[in-house]
């Protein structure tokens, strides 16, 4: 009897967690180049329409994750064996009990049931993307009862309905019970690997942290067969009063425990960990997943905390979308306009000029308040000056009015409209940790503000991201400490800001990284985007006194890292904002914000090849 997953089992669970947490991104993971053979052979013997895949994906809302369950477990692998002495794949062999009888039979008092079987994988990965994919005869192959002779040409290759797909990425289901078995035996058809997944909802259920503790050997931050960490003790200690839970990962590496609503400081030690690991995770009503990597927070005690300061998007043009800048590494610069799909189209023809590489630029904003992005460019030398957008896209140098010369020793660390009078304005900080800000005018130059807003702060804090997190209609700083300690300060009518400690601060492992900030849900209110050295990626919601509220359960994922956040904006108009990556090899896509503060892969629309000579010229790193 099944009382915990093998680790083909356990991959499988994770590979659905990994669905769930991001159905648009799945598609390139299946379908994309590290695509498997037999994977790439179905879809080309089904006819399967990879875009119809691709926009099938992209329309789904995340699900929280699922906790394996050994009822459902054992259930499925009862059915496994039906199967193969039926020798057919069914959901009810001859003489087998229904769905739900045997679910009630291996113990499971259920309230919602689903079930997916496979019965002719060639592994758990192929498995997987059958599920996913759905592969197989659609409706338009058929005349009546009649396969046609031309089905390959017909329809888009995926079953109708997506049955698979839909249990899979189904909100109701809170658990699920995998079967993995190998059948080999000439006599039979069914084989080599014969899958049942078996999801279900029960009365009474308690939400779970869930997740795996993994040596990732091949650093993609990812669970695979023979990574597991086994015999490992998780000790999680609720912040808010010290309540404490403990659990033990399995032989493959996963775990799960019960906790109560809470923030929880998570230490992983023991077992085969080699050193212990720590984390902060954040549950509520529904399961959470975490991914607990050896290694993953070791860093020089004496190192300072790298600071990523990743700039918002500016609508360059006026036409209600975000564009994009680029910079080549001879100083040319060009930019890329919106569209209403997310995608871009090349502006060369407005915006591309040469600009000696001793010029940078150091911020993007609305700094005359004309409804058009600009840019701010910082000589080596020190000296300042200002571009302002234009209709076409392009840009009117503004060396008259906001060219000026700045010491060295003061940075560029921000803008944002402080004041809320409809203008970005600019920060400045001084290598000793002084701070202030200049106000954006109406034609494009800048006053300093030092009489409201110059102070000095301890220089293990650093300015990592700018935003109206309160929805007051002015802009606010984000402050990261060196030891991981996280608040801000909220924008006030002077210009100058007030500290928010009481609402905003808390501490945050080193391993994470605020990369962006925008409104990711549409309320009105910036969010903040977070990663993880491993690869995970999540945000918080802004609220309205200025705190956040962790997102995980609807935007935590994990992103390879060969993949980087370029930049944050409302690049399809939609009044949410997105995310914009960029890969090391050149390839460049975008995320779709939606309602939930989540995200839709938007690969179909906006992804591209640019020559790595070319960068995003928007993230700017701070030490």
């Amino acid at each position: 009897m099944a009382t915990t997953p093998t680790a083909e089992e356990q991959l499988l669970l994770e590979q659905i967690n990994r669905f769930r947490a991001n159905p648009a991104a799945e598609a390139d993971i299946l379908i994309g180049a590290s695509a498997l053979p037999s994977v790439i052979s179905a879809i080309n013997y089904f006819g399967v329409s990879t875009a119809a895949f691709r926009a099938s994906l992209a329309s789904l809302s995340p699900a929280a994750p699922v906790a394996w369950n050994a009822n459902l477990a054992n259930a499925a692998a009862g059915h496994n064996q039906a199967m193969i002495d039926a020798d057919e794949q069914t959901h009810q062999a001859a003489g087998e009990l229904g769905l739900g009888a045997r679910v009630t039979a291996a113990g499971y008092n259920w309230t919602s049931l689903g079930e997916n079987v496979y019965a002719f994988a060639n592994d758990v990965v192929h498995g997987h993307a059958g599920f996913i994919i759905d592969w197989g005869y659609d409706k338009e192959d058929y005349d009546g009862t009649t396969l046609l002779s031309d089905w390959r040409t017909r329809g888009d290759g995926i079953q109708d309905p997506a049955g698979h797909l839909n249990t899979l990425i189904n909100a109701n289901y809170t658990e699920v019970g995998i079967a993995v078995v190998a059948e080999t035996n000439s006599l039979t058809s069914v084989g080599p690997k014969i899958i049942t997944e078996d999801f279900g909802r029960a009365s009474g259920y308690k939400a779970q942290f869930v997740g795996v503790v993994i040596d990732d050997r091949d650093r993609d931050a990812f669970y695979d067969i023979g990574e597991g960490q086994a015999n490992v003790t998780l000790t999680f200690v609720r912040q808010s009063d010290g309540a404490t839970y403990s659990t033990t990962t399995w032989s493959s590496g996963g775990f799960q425990i019960v906790a109560p609503t809470g923030t929880y400081n998570l230490t992983a030690s023991g077992g085969d960990l080699v050193a212990p690991v720590s984390l902060t995770a954040t549950i509520g009503s529904a399961n959470v997943h975490l991914t607990v990597i050896e290694g993953s927070v070791a860093a020089p005690a004496a190192a300072s905390l790298p600071i990523i300061q990743t700039q918002r998007a500016a609508d360059y043009n006026g036409d209600g979308r975000d564009d994009i800048i680029w910079r080549n590494d001879a100083g040319t610069v060009t930019n890329w306009l919106g569209q209403a799909s997310g995608g871009f189209v090349n502006n060369d023809a407005n915006a591309s000029r040469g600009v000696p590489a001793s010029w940078k630029i150091v911020g993007t904003g609305d700094f005359n308040g004309d409804g058009r992005g600009d840019l701010i460019w910082r000589n080596d030398s020190g000296t300042f000056s200002d571009w302002l957008g234009q209709a076409g896209g392009g840009f009117a140098s503004n060396d008259a009015v906001a060219m000026r010369n700045v010491p060295t020793n003061w940075k560029v660390v921000g803008t944002g409209d402080f004041n809320g009078d409809g203008r970005d304005d600019v920060l400045w900080r001084n290598d000793n940790g002084q701070f202030s800000n200049w106000l954006g005018q109406a034609n494009g130059g800048f006053v300093s503000n030092d009489t409201s807003a110059f102070t000095s702060v301890a220089t293990n804090w650093h300015v990592v991201g700018t935003g109206d997190f309160n929805g007051d209609g002015r802009d606010d700083v984000l402050w990261r400490n060196d030891s991981g300690l996280f608040s801000e300060w909220l924008g006030q009518t002077n210009g100058g800001f007030a500290s928010n400690d009481a609402k905003a601060q808390r501490s945050v492992p080193t391993s994470w990284k605020v990369v962006g900030t925008g409104d990711f849900n549409g309320d009105g209110r910036d969010d903040v985007l977070w990663r993880n050295d491993n690869g995970q990626l999540t945000n918080w919601l802004g609220q309205a006194d200025g705190s956040f509220a962790v997102n995980d359960a609807k935007a935590l994922t994990t992103v390879p890292r060969d993949w980087q956040v370029a930049g944050t904006g409302d690049f399809n108009g939609d009044g949410r904002d997105d995310i914009l990556w960029r890969n090391s090899t050149g390839a460049v896509s975008d995320w779709l914000g939606r309602a939930d503060g989540s995200f839709a892969g938007n690969d179909v629309h906006a992804m591209n090849s640019v020559l790595t000579a070319w960068q995003v010229s928007l993230a700017t790193q701070y030490v």
